[in-house]
């Protein structure tokens, strides 16, 4: 990933469909002259009908891109992806009090538990595999 980028992927409530998005217009200049969002086919999207969720910076133990509302996996456990408190988190779906902040190492990301690394199962908004 590029130094700086901030990426996004939307959940597109309408369509059923996720998406990855190009651009993101808040100016009443905007194609739909209210906030929208452009995907990767450049379609245009408004901001109101769509869930943004930040990519974390951060690959699985298969070089998938995690993004917020994913839902992952190691030998800690199962959980979904979370932005809370300035920090990309996980919130364990066994345990609900429990929180996990992502941890970095020179081997790559991982959990604490097990030192394991994360894997993407699904997300919140399609079914899980």
């Amino acid at each position: 990933m590029k130094k700086g980028l901030i990426k996004y992927r939307a959940w597109d409530n309408d369509m059923k469909e996720m998406v990855m998005v190009s651009g993101i217009q808040f100016d009443a200049h905007s194609p739909l002259e209210k906030p929208c969002i452009i995907d990767e086919h450049n379609d245009i999207r408004d901001l109101d009908e769509v869930e943004l969720m930040l990519f974390t910076g951060l690959c699985d133990k298969n070089g998938k891109e995690i993004c917020e509302s994913d839902i992952v996996k190691c030998g800690y456990g199962v959980g979904e992806v979370i932005f809370q408190a300035g920090c990309f988190m996980v919130q364990w779906i066994d345990d609900k009090e429990a929180y996990l902040e992502f941890v970095f190492s020179r081997k790559g990301m991982y959990a604490r538990k097990n030192d394991e690394q994360f894997e993407i199962i699904g997300n919140i908004y399609e079914k899980i595999k």
